[in-house]
């Protein structure tokens, strides 16, 4: 049997929900969690090392230079998305 648990990560202090996005598991939760308004929610998201490919490319584009150099420090980045960012600025480095 599984279970879900569906948890208001809005109403969560900031730190708390970094914790709780940092023991997330599942890729498609991470998937959807990459699309999040909040900034700290896709930084998070984006350090977590078990967030796939897709959702890290999906940040990479992120207009935030946290969410993109979380992107370039997580070691799961696929090379291809380590060089558009590379491309796109100076400041990010791994």
């Amino acid at each position: 049997m599984k279970i879900t648990v569906t948890l208001k990560l809005e109403n969560m202090s900031t730190s708390l929900r970094k914790e709780v996005i940092k023991s997330i598991t599942d890729a498609d939760t991470l998937l959807e969690l990459a699309d999040n308004p909040n900034l700290d929610v896709r930084q998070a998201v984006a350090e977590n090392l078990n967030t796939p490919p897709k959702a890290l490319r999906i940040l990479a584009n992120n207009i935030s230079f946290h969410v993109q150099r979380a992107v370039a420090k997580n070691p799961n980045t696929p090379k291809e998305t380590l060089a558009m960012l590379a491309n796109k600025s100076i400041y990010i480095r791994r």
